[in-house]
């Protein structure tokens, strides 16, 4: 990786050396191909967007930042996906990536410049490919991954509030689950609670 001050670039190298990791978490990640296969093209958008979050989630959990490099490409390949599958594409993806935007960005300020840009602009990019509910989903699911893991580190570790905790592990993970697993947590929801 290139560091310029206290940047790091994305460069070929950098994804080279994360490989190892790539591929072992993507290892664990067969098993839910396996059993949700329904069509080869589905499965090919599913690895992809699978791999995205896995090493923006790497990456953000090293280095504290999330690529526009992963980002713009994860974008396209949302706003292809979601054609293909003739999936709601307007309105579905604009009310996704305008929430997700709309949402950290609010949170960016009322804490002081507490969430990062990248985050923000990954919320917009996941809001593509899950769109208005499923981004919601996402966004509430990290949020409170992220809140436990907080609350583990304060009480059993060194670190204090002013700590910054990289929020991207949190979002892919969360990402993750709801595009393979949104409409069964939605079906869940209703059965307690409606």
């Amino acid at each position: 990786f290139m560091v310029q001050g206290n940047k790091v670039r994305l460069t070929w190298k950098l994804l080279y050396t994360s490989l190892p990791k790539v591929l072992l978490g993507g290892a664990f990640l067969l098993p839910v191909f396996y059993s949700r296969y329904e069509s080869l093209e589905l499965l090919l958008a599913e690895i992809i967007f699978s791999l995205f979050l896995l090493v923006i989630a790497i990456f953000d959990f090293q280095y504290g930042l999330i690529f526009d490099r992963l980002l713009l490409p994860l974008a396209i390949l949302g706003l292809l996906f979601q054609i293909y599958f003739g999936a709601d594409i307007i309105q579905n993806m604009a009310y996704g990536s305008f929430l997700g935007i709309g949402s950290l960005f609010l949170l960016r300020i009322l804490s002081h410049n507490g969430m990062g840009y990248g985050d923000i602009k990954f919320a917009g990019v996941l809001g593509i490919w899950l769109g208005w509910d499923g981004i919601l989903m996402a966004l509430w699911g990290a949020f409170f991954l992220g809140g436990i893991f907080a609350a583990v580190l304060l009480l059993w570790s060194n670190r204090s509030l002013r700590d910054k905790i990289p929020f991207g592990p949190f979002l892919s993970f969360s990402a993750f689950v709801v595009f393979f697993y949104g409409q069964e947590l939605v079906n869940l929801y209703k059965d307690w609670w409606l």
